[in-house]
């Protein structure tokens, strides 16, 4: 199969806007209507923003291959990344990573203002730091040809062969410049133009779908179209993964990148307004809870209390405590016997019955976010 022959951006023929008006003024609204409550002052953001984040971080994690649920992943994380199973903690390294690398651009972002190649290769290398594809050239440019393929499959049995590594710089220069210098009439038109573009270049050995759906809410927050760069839409292109591969693969066909910027316009139109419903749940909780636990515990410390819970929905006494404590005077066995208080009250559970290295499941927000 010949390598893809990428085409220079922006397009030579304008994209018809006319055939994507409709689906484009839906994903505009509801992203509007997302990021107005994003920007709410009443809020505590990071609060309702860290559960969405750590779930995106599985779920594109997922389109990619691994198996964890968010539940395992944060049931590794309050055991310090300890697990039994070696698959399993493969899953959470790279979940984690995606979880960093995020974290790492929004800052970066924050500070240069502007996406460069080299903040590309910086996320790329700590996507793959420490994970399965550490062996894959972490934060470099690949050298020779790749393909995509069923595994074992040779180049001429692949389904895609990205761009030949001697036209990679020249379409990747072309892929920054676009990004920095240019504006379509649409930011969440050129958003799914640079995504697809980028999937088509496949730049680096492994994580490039990873990456390409990082650069979304990235580009996204660059061109101000919100005000942070929480936009995410792994969750529907995991739930459609045929159709999105389809409508990739399908980018050079006759009405091909109409097709897939209506496909994506949709994710973002619909990924938009489930993050809406979600963050007015996890809000609903929250007050309800801020009554439900100064009921049980009457204690000054309350608030504190539900801000760890919203922060580590699962947890061990010991995470408790050292998040409580950065706010308030507080000891261990005061957070125990708050603990035990909650867990007699159904507020949380436990997950077995030893006294020690409990793990503890506020499984009212773990069902809003799951």
């Amino acid at each position: 199969m010949q390598s893809y022959q990428f085409k220079a951006l922006p397009f030579e023929i304008e994209i018809n806007y006319n055939k994507i008006a409709k689906q484009l003024l839906l994903a505009n609204a509801s992203v509007s209507k997302f990021d107005g409550m994003l920007e709410e002052t009443s809020i505590n953001k990071e609060l309702f923003l860290n559960p969405l984040t750590k779930k995106e971080a599985v779920l594109s994690s997922k389109i990619e291959g691994t198996q964890a649920t968010l539940t395992e992943f944060l049931e590794i994380e309050a055991d310090n990344g300890k697990s039994v199973s070696t698959s399993m903690y493969d899953d959470f390294i790279e979940i984690l990573n995606y979880n960093k690398a995020m974290n790492y651009a929004e800052s970066e972002l924050n500070d240069k203002n502007t996406i460069t190649l080299w903040m590309i290769r910086n996320i790329h290398k700590i996507l793959l730091n420490g994970a399965r594809g550490k062996d894959k050239s972490p934060g470099e440019f690949r050298t020779d040809q790749n393909w995509i393929g069923k595994p074992g499959s040779t180049i001429l049995e692949a389904t895609f062969v990205p761009v030949a590594p001697e036209h990679l710089l020249e379409a990747l220069e072309n892929f920054e410049n676009y990004i920095s210098s240019y504006n379509e009439q649409s930011a969440l038109v050129q958003a799914a133009i640079i995504h697809a573009q980028f999937e088509k270049i496949h730049p680096f050995k492994d994580g490039n779908g990873r990456i390409g759906r990082i650069l979304i809410p990235l580009f996204l927050y660059y061109k101000k179209v919100i005000s942070r760069p929480v936009l995410y839409v792994s969750e529907f292109l995991e739930k459609h993964r045929e159709e999105y591969y389809d409508k990739l693969n399908s980018i050079d066909d006759p009405d091909g990148w109409i097709n897939w910027i209506l496909f994506f316009l949709k994710a973002v139109e619909t990924q938009a307004n489930q993050n809406i419903a979600k963050i007015k749940k996890l809000q609903d909780l929250y007050v309800d809870y801020k009554n439900v636990i100064n009921d049980v515990l009457n204690t000054k410390n309350s608030i504190y209390i539900l801000d760890a819970l919203f922060k580590h929905p699962i947890f061990k006494s010991s995470t408790l405590y050292e998040t409580i404590s950065k706010n308030c005077s507080i000891d261990p066995s005061t957070v125990d016997r708050y603990i035990r208080k909650l867990v007699q009250s159904g507020v949380i559970h436990s997950d077995y019955e030893k006294d020690r290295h409990k793990k503890y499941y506020f499984q009212d927000l773990l069902d809003v976010i799951q």
